[in-house]
Order: structure tokens, then sequence, then C-alpha cells
């Protein structure tokens, strides 16, 4: 393993920082009425001290459902196409919706045999 690597803190990490179980940590994250004040505001300082952020794409998975957007285009050379992410990552900033807008460009996405909607 890569030593520079930081290693990615859990709810696990947290919970043991909090001192309560990682399904409590679940709970707090997930603002269940089940979890008292006192141990709602330790597990939120322990996320705050570890700088701990929920991995978005492993909740996803969890919930079968996803924030994600995907955007397939032909070119970035084109500003239309800029644009046209730049305004969903304002409508995604404005509405919360998941993770900041993220481009990977995908070099195969489609067989060159096969046209979608063909």
């Amino acid at each position: 393993m890569d030593k520079h690597k930081s290693k990615e803190i859990t709810r696990a990490d947290v919970a043991a920082l909090a001192g309560v179980s990682g399904m409590t940590v679940s709970r707090v994250l997930n603002n269940s009425p089940l979890v008292t004040e006192d141990t709602r505001r330790a597990v939120l300082e322990a996320c705050r001290k570890l700088k701990y952020r929920p991995n978005a794409f492993a909740s996803g998975l969890r919930n079968k459902k996803s924030l994600s957007i995907g955007v397939a285009v032909p070119t970035f050379k084109h500003t239309f196409y800029g644009r046209m992410l730049a305004a969903l990552e304002t409508i995604k900033l404005i509405t919360g919706a998941g993770e900041p807008l993220t481009v990977r460009p995908i070099i195969t996405l489609f067989p060159c045999s096969w046209t979608p909607g063909t």
C-alpha cells in the first residue's frame, strides 16, 4: 500500500471515536429519532474531527438509488457541452442532489456497430 495514500474514514472509525456502535452512527446520519441528543452530538463531533464524508456510491448501491447523472457527449471541444455541464453542476448545487459534478471521460462507451435508438 502507498505510504502517502490516506486511509478512507469509515463509519466504524466514527463509531470507535464516539464510543458507539456502527448502527448508532447510521441512525445519527439518517436522522433517526431513536438516538439521544447527547449521542447525536458525540457522533457528529466524531464525524467532524475525522472529516468523515459518507460514501455516496456505497449508499447508492445499498439503497438501490443514486443521485448520479450520466451524460455522454461526443466532444468537450464544443462550448455547448461545457455550458450544459456547468448548468447541471448549478442544478446539483442548488438542489443538493449528491456530490459535486465529476467529469470522467469514457473512451469506449458503445460498440461502433450499435447506435442507441436504432
